[in-house]
């Protein structure tokens, strides 16, 4: 599997070999739970796995999930669970997590996050093209799909009172 994500990916960038592996170990960890727990959906804190840890981030495993028709999403985020959910049975493609990020210079938002799944237009179409990138904490491999120009998007957001990351912050 590891293979299959470096040969489709446009380029590879900083991460390596080891890094793919251990995205897709994460993948397979994460399946064997939701088969074990016979879930429909998974989520984890894993920005607490950003420090110096082995424990590898879940960006590969999250984004073949969703690709796939699981929802998964990153940082404990319950909403952005359900969010993928709904976009997965309303529209028929995965949910993309995104972190909003104002681009003042072209009036523009940026919507970024490490898992974004490759299958934009569909479950059965074709997968966007990717770049394997170290994730922002300079560690483990994130698929960096490529949007095109122009593409059209529908941003839903479902917060969810109970989130564990939105209680720590306050």
């Amino acid at each position: 599997m590891a293979e299959q994500y470096m040969r489709r990916a446009r380029r590879q960038v900083h991460a390596t070999k080891q890094d793919v592996i251990n995205g897709v170990k994460s993948y397979v960890v994460a399946r064997r739970l939701l088969q074990r727990e016979q879930a429909d959906a998974i989520t984890m804190d894993c920005l607490g796995a950003l420090g110096r840890t082995k424990v590898s981030l879940p960006c590969i495993a999250w984004s073949r999930m969703n690709d796939e028709g699981i929802p998964a999403a990153c940082e404990a985020d319950l909403g952005a669970v359900a969010s993928h959910v709904l976009v997965q049975y309303l529209f028929e493609r995965p949910g993309f997590q995104q972190d909003p990020v104002a681009e003042t210079a072209r009036g523009a938002i940026i919507g970024a996050h490490c898992s974004c799944p490759t299958r934009l237009k569909g479950f059965d179409a074709p997968a966007e093209p990717f770049d394997i990138v170290h994730h922002h904490g300079n560690r483990d491999a994130v698929p960096r799909t490529l949007w095109r120009v122009g593409q059209r998007i529908t941003s839903l957001d479902v917060v969810h009172p109970e989130n564990p990351i939105r209680q720590r912050q306050r």
